[in-house]
Order: structure tokens, then sequence, then C-alpha cells
């Protein structure tokens, strides 16, 4: 239950997200300093100080990449307020520590059932495994997941339900 929740709150998030990118754009701005051919990207007032330096021949290009990053930063901010991306973002998180709180107890805990260690694989792969990987462990972890549930069901008909 805790896992579902998590990726539901994900989901809103990265649609919230993608929302966001598609009305504004991520707060960046391009840097073109003279004698350059190539822009540089800034993703904060931080990187635009690292990029431009102290040269005065950057001073200009310094102060329009500020007040164009400020301008988007405000545009991301305030369709943040409307959206509620970052309130989304925080309940995303705090639901993914939670998760992760449950399946450490899980783990601490010694199964005294197949069903209990069926339990517990289930929840490192749920946790652990982005999609579905075919390199090592993930598809030898399923593997023997399967063979615990099979052996469960046979020696305890009804205590595990396999899901697809």
């Amino acid at each position: 239950a805790a896992h579902n929740e998590t990726q539901r709150l994900w989901k809103i998030q990265v649609s919230l997200e993608s929302r966001m990118v598609a009305a504004v754009g991520f707060p960046q701005v391009e840097i073109t300093l003279p004698g350059k051919k190539e822009p540089v990207r800034a993703f904060s007032l931080e990187d635009i100080d690292r990029i431009c330096g102290d040269a005065a021949g950057h001073q200009a290009v310094r102060a329009q990449a500020i007040v164009a990053f400020r301008k988007r930063q405000e545009a991301w901010d305030h369709l943040d307020d409307v959206l509620g991306y970052s309130r989304a973002e925080k309940a995303e998180i705090r639901s993914d520590r939670m998760e992760m709180k449950l399946a450490d107890a899980l783990w601490e805990e010694p199964a005294v059932s197949v069903a209990g260690a069926v339990a517990k694989l289930h929840a490192i792969l749920v946790t652990g495994e982005q999609g579905v990987s075919q390199e090592f462990p993930w598809p030898q972890m399923r593997s023997a997941l399967a063979d615990l549930v099979r052996i469960g069901q046979a020696l305890q008909p009804g205590s595990i339900h396999a899901r697809k």
C-alpha cells in the first residue's frame, strides 16, 4: 500500500512538472559570453555568477542573464503556486521516506513463513527495481520470488496470492 501511494504521488508530481515545463519552461537561461560560440545554461543565480565571472566585458551579459533568469523563476514560482507542484513533490518525498521506513522494518524482522519471505523479497523488488530490468540481479530475484510463491501455494494453499 505504501509503495502504491508513493507511485500515485510520483505520477501526480511528474504530470504537474510536465505541465509547468510545457507552460513556462525550467527556470534557466542560456548565456553566450563575448568571444564564445556556444551558449552555456545557467540553472541558478550562482551558475550565472560562476559562468560570467568578474571580467568587465561579461557584466552586461551577466546583468541580462540575471534579469532573464529572475523572470523565468518568477513565472515558474507563480505556476507552482497555482498548480501545487512543490506541494506534490514534498508529498511524494514524504511518502517515499515512509515507504522506505516500512520496508526497512519489514526487512529487519525474520520471516516466520514462506509468505513472509515472499513479502520481503517482493518489497525488495518494488523498492529497488526501476522498471522491469533484465540486468543482474533483477531477473534472478523475480525468478526466486516466483519459486517461493509456487512453493508457498503448494504448501499452504490460499496463503499467498500472486500478483500479475
